[in-house]
């Protein structure tokens, strides 16, 4: 029998089957695949080890994919950046989130942190 939820895990399995493909094609970086079976969301983390080279990928990333940047969150010492792909046409409709946890580079924050 087919029922909602397994038509919707197709569709995120077909998803992420083209950004695999498309990643492959494009020589795109590696980042971690997680899908959040609860809303049906996709979510690609950036995860290199080097700080600088995490920000890139998810650069890199946001831009293959038309992602739209939302506001960055701080967590102390740490921004976790997060990009939404627009929900249109293409990847079955599925919703994409780019995110990246990376050392706080904000002209703020190096300003708090030299007044000490």
């Amino acid at each position: 029998m087919i029922t909602l939820s397994t038509t919707r895990e197709a569709g995120w399995q077909h998803a992420l089957a083209e950004l695999l493909d498309r990643a492959n094609r494009e020589r795109l970086p590696l980042i971690a695949w997680i899908i959040r079976n609860a809303d049906g969301v996709l979510i690609g983390r950036c995860c290199a080890t080097d700080p600088d080279q995490r920000r890139a990928d998810w650069e890199t990333w946001c831009h293959a994919l038309g992602a739209v940047a939302q506001p960055p969150q701080r967590y102390g010492d740490s921004v976790q950046l997060r990009a939404a792909v627009p929900r249109v046409g293409g990847l079955s409709g599925i919703e994409i989130v780019i995110s990246a946890v990376c050392p706080d580079a904000s002209p703020e924050r190096k300003l708090t942190l030299g007044s000490n």
